[in-house]
């Protein structure tokens, strides 16, 4: 039911990215959700208000909006791509852990990549009774021993 509903109508998405995103993760999440109609919101969590993104392996991104700015609307599905750095610099984000944490408590969508379950989800105890994976390591997978599903 969860699946037809998303295709009723145009949904709206945010992408938080920080420096050290992962590229291919955030251009298949972005490419794939404007394919299929989405109003999707890049939004810079770089400090400063700074819209440019220098990715994991050197492209530079520009946002369409600042964190901040984008905390200010409403999203059917926030996607958190990975990376290292962008996982951390995300996961430490209070105001977007408090809006990821307001969004899974009215029941909408989160999806996450790569390191971002542990760093952002995990991490700050978003995961509760749900099952999820992550990038395979030890800094990322006892995270996710701390989920009670």
């Amino acid at each position: 039911d969860r699946v037809r509903e998303m295709h009723s109508e145009k949904k709206t998405v945010l992408v938080p990215i920080a420096d050290g995103v992962e590229e291919t993760e955030f251009a298949s999440i972005f490419d794939v959700l404007k394919r299929a109609g989405a109003d999707v919101t890049v939004a810079s969590a770089n400090l400063g208000g700074v819209l440019k993104v220098h990715s994991a392996n050197g492209l530079t991104v520009e946002a369409t909006r600042t964190l901040d700015e984008a905390l200010h609307g409403s999203y059917d599905v926030i996607v958190l791509p990975g990376g290292h750095k962008n996982s951390e610099t995300l996961g430490q984000c209070t105001k977007l852990v408090d809006f990821v944490r307001k969004q899974r408590e009215e029941g909408k969508w989160i999806a996450a990549i790569c390191a971002s379950p542990a760093l952002v989800l995990g991490k700050n105890g978003l995961l509760e009774g749900e099952r999820a994976t992550c990038y395979p390591g030890e800094a990322y997978e006892r995270f996710l021993s701390l989920i009670h599903i």
